[in-house]
């Protein structure tokens, strides 16, 4: 009872734990807080977003893992007073495959016990280039 709420209602590039995405990693998330919900009914994961609980930090931590599952980066931030994050696909690291998210709330000390942990491809090897502009002449 101690532990804060995890974010809830996590959603990545606009769809719920997607097996793949081809272009920039865009999380949105709401955030919950257990002394607020302490009568009436419960939210739920779908419902919206609360103050989050005082002194409570959002955590977000992205891994990028290659073909072999070798860990090629990790970075992670501070997301306390935003509800998004987007990490551009130019700015991954070229190998990547998979990517793992985990966001998480922490408060004295005291980790959530259920973050959101989800891993999906990126499909970036198999897709389309990206960003390419063309010029049309007549002849």
């Amino acid at each position: 009872a101690i532990r804060p709420y995890p974010p809830a209602n996590v959603k990545i590039n606009e769809e719920y734990f997607p097996q793949e995405i081809e272009t920039d990693l865009i999380l949105t998330w709401v955030d919950r807080n257990r002394l607020q919900q302490t009568g009436g009914e419960i939210l739920g994961w779908f419902d919206g977003g609360v103050a989050i609980e005082p002194n409570t930090q959002t955590h977000l931590i992205i891994t990028q893992f290659n073909e072999n599952q070798i860990e090629l980066a990790t970075n992670s931030a501070n997301m306390t007073g935003t509800s998004s994050y987007t990490f551009s696909i130019s700015a991954m690291q070229p190998d990547t495959r998979t990517i793992e998210v985990i966001l998480k709330t922490v408060r004295d000390g005291y980790e959530c016990l259920n973050p959101f942990v989800h891993i999906f491809e990126l499909s970036t090897f198999f897709s389309a280039p990206y960003n390419i502009t063309y010029e049309v002449k007549e002849l």
